[in-house]
């Protein structure tokens, strides 16, 4: 045996550190840096993620909300993968079909993702904050508690999503997050008006989400209003139109 090890040890070793420095070469090749535009995105079109956050500020917000708010951004941008996109909207002032884009860009890197052989934290730490955090966090505080919607055009808006280049099925990872009271109010149809009611809905305007929410997770913070429509009722509505419908997968979480 110890021959063995004797006439073999060599070539192990070659293997080995070979198979290491192999290694080695993957993992710098995957940290390297890509160029970048101004807006923190790869040069060659790769979008290797994109997270859309949709705040629904058709009902007032108050500093308080504006907090937890930029905790969910913060966790789920934080969580992006560096060089995915982060892009935050809001509902649109006019209710116009087009949501209002306060921002849109990609990360270059959360802290949390830093390596201790290509990267240093501390300037991970300031890139993030000069290049991502310091500027999101302004611009969502202004639309929250500045640019209160008249109405409230949530399925106009997953529409608009959904028509977004830079969220088509070529992005690997999609996710919609969403802060909202889950009413829709528009003259065209009104979760006040006429109820929450799938089936009223799909006979009334004849529509039809037919599989536009394939491989796509939607996470929705409700914010409950004592005023509104049954809870319960627009939980199911959405559901239908997300996952029954739509073919994607969603879920609640009662934030109030």
């Amino acid at each position: 045996m110890m021959g063995w090890v004797r006439r073999h040890g060599y070539w192990l070793l070659m293997w080995s550190s070979m198979l290491a420095l192999a290694g080695f070469v993957f993992v710098a090749i995957s940290l390297r840096d890509e160029p970048v535009g101004p807006d923190n995105c790869r040069q060659d079109g790769v979008i290797p993620a994109h997270t859309v956050f949709l705040i629904d500020q058709s009902d007032p917000f108050n500093v308080q909300d504006t907090h937890w708010v930029n905790q969910l951004i913060s966790s789920e941008s934080r969580s992006l993968q560096r060089y995915g996109k982060f892009t935050v909207l809001a509902i649109s002032r006019d209710g116009g079909r087009e949501p209002l884009e306060i921002f849109s860009r990609c990360s270059p890197g959360a802290p949390n993702a830093f390596t201790f052989l290509f990267r240093n934290e501390r300037l991970t730490e300031q890139d993030w904050s000069e290049k991502f955090k310091l500027d999101l966090e302004e611009r969502v505080a202004d639309v929250m508690l500045n640019k209160q919607a008249n109405y409230s055009p949530l399925l106009e808006h997953f529409e608009a999503v959904m028509r977004r280049p830079d969220f088509a099925p070529f992005v690997e990872n999609r996710r919609l997050v969403v802060v909202t009271d889950l009413v829709q109010n528009t003259p065209r149809w009104s979760h006040y008006r006429n109820g929450a009611d799938w089936d009223d809905f799909e006979r009334t305007l004849d529509y039809s989400a037919a599989k536009k929410f394939e491989n796509v997770y939607v996470r929705i913070h409700v914010v409950e209003r004592h005023n509104g429509p049954d809870p319960q009722a627009l939980r199911e509505f959405w559901r239908v139109y997300f996952e029954d419908i739509g073919g994607g997968e969603v879920d609640y979480v009662i934030d109030f």
